[in-house]
């Protein structure tokens, strides 16, 4: 699931409940930033009725947080691409890579 700019609390929810709490292990261990997006009770709630466990990286900590640099690499591949180039198709060459 892939969304164009912010995410707000309600797509959030919604990502957990319908994508990701149902094709997790049983008792998974969610890693989230403190983002105020994943702050929201109702994503705790989602993933507890789903059997998973919520845990928060200490605020202003992105070197713990493996995706940014996933993001640094997305943004550098975009900055070089040639003028037209999409967000999709950058990540679908990211993912070939």
């Amino acid at each position: 699931m892939m969304v164009a700019g912010s995410v707000p609390a309600i797509v959030l929810e919604t990502w957990l409940a319908e994508h990701l709490c149902p094709v997790l292990a049983p008792h998974s261990l969610l890693v989230l930033d403190n983002a105020r997006v994943h702050r929201p009770e109702q994503a705790n709630e989602i993933a507890a009725a789903a059997g998973h466990q919520v845990v928060f990286l200490p605020p202003y900590s992105p070197n713990f947080n493996e995706i940014e640099d996933d993001f640094a690499a997305l943004k550098k591949i975009l900055a070089y691409a040639p003028e037209g180039t999409t967000l999709d198709e950058v990540v679908a060459s990211y993912r070939c890579a």
